[in-house]
């Protein structure tokens, strides 16, 4: 009897064990909450230098010192960008304040899976900067709208993700508002106008890129 007992307690025991799982639960991250005056100091300085960056590359595109070289001003821009990322990595090695920019480094592997979205991001700036050239900076914005219609063709073709009906509708009336802005432009270019298009296709490309590629640099943006 003492024998049988110890059995069925050791099968109850086996029971048991059998039910708790073999690997321990995920931990699950907590998100960081950022405080709300940070992110208003963060979207309004996006705000201020994405208008400054505009106005700016149009004075010199076309304004009063007629710089014809769109390339040469995106080329100059990437390199300004580079050195500035790299001072301020090698700064914040010594000081906390502009430790938000880790140092540089240079992995060949990760490089050839970033290569793509590199194509993606310099082609989008330099057909901005065509574009911005041909058309005036009231229309600039018309030209590149149909950047919502090319990510969602984009993501089908690409990632094979349907969209909804509403959101096909919403996209239909965007292409309603380019033409109708394209067509009551007063100083209209056909070259701006391509420029335009080309633009928000490579707008959509970079933005499914983006998601495409921080896996394979397991999501770090920098």
């Amino acid at each position: 009897m003492s024998s049988s007992n110890n059995d069925i307690q050791m099968n109850r025991k086996d029971m048991d064990e059998s039910e708790e799982p073999f690997l321990p639960a995920p931990v699950q991250a907590r998100e960081k909450q950022h405080p709300l005056p940070l992110i208003a100091a963060v979207v309004s300085f996006y705000f201020i230098i994405s208008l400054s960056v505009v106005f700016l590359n149009k004075i010199i595109l076309s304004g009063s010192s007629d710089f014809p070289y769109a390339l040469f001003v995106t080329w100059y821009q990437l390199v300004v960008a580079l050195v500035l990322l790299l001072v301020w990595a090698q700064l914040g090695k010594s000081n906390k304040l502009f430790s938000i920019i880790p140092p540089y480094e240079f992995n060949m592997v990760i490089a050839k899976r970033v290569a793509p979205l590199t194509f993606v991001y310099v082609g989008m700036l330099v057909l901005n900067n065509l574009c911005l050239k041909y058309v005036e900076v009231t229309f600039y914005q018309v030209a590149r709208s149909l950047s919502i219609n090319f990510t969602i063709l984009f993501t089908y073709v690409i990632l094979g993700k349907k969209t909804s009906t509403p959101a096909l509708v919403a996209c239909f009336i965007v292409f309603l508002g380019f033409v109708i802005g394209s067509y009551g432009e007063i100083n209209f270019s056909w070259a701006g106008v391509v420029y335009g298009v080309g633009s928000s296709a490579f707008v959509a490309l970079y933005g499914i890129y983006v998601q495409k590629t921080l896996a394979a640099v397991d999501n770090n943006q920098w």
